[in-house]
């Protein structure tokens, strides 16, 4: 078997937001061709406004932030979905730049 013959496997990141721009970026990437082995993992990264003291809502400001995360997670997976049915999605808290890079 050589290198050409064998399955290729991509692991494929697209970050997300959630915005118009993400969401066109997803459409893009499901016509992009790529072997139909790939991987997809759908990010998105919440940055968690820190707080010196704590307050009445901040728990439901944090939770907030991360339902919004999941949700455009989710909106660009459903646009991956039909070309790659086992594609993944994670919400991460943090400095987007570093999260994405992890």
């Amino acid at each position: 078997m050589t290198a050409r013959s064998r399955p290729r496997h991509l692991r494929i990141l697209l970050a997300t937001d959630g915005s118009a721009d993400a969401r066109a970026a997803a459409e893009c990437l499901a016509r992009f061709p790529l072997p139909p082995s790939s991987v997809p993992l759908v990010l998105s990264v919440v940055t968690i406004p820190p707080s010196p003291i704590s307050f009445p809502g901040l728990e439901d400001l944090k939770q907030s932030l991360l339902a919004d995360g999941r949700r455009a997670c989710e909106e660009a997976a459903d646009v991956l979905r039909p070309r790659w049915p086992a594609v993944q999605s994670t919400v991460a808290e943090g400095e987007p730049r570093e999260q994405i890079l992890k």
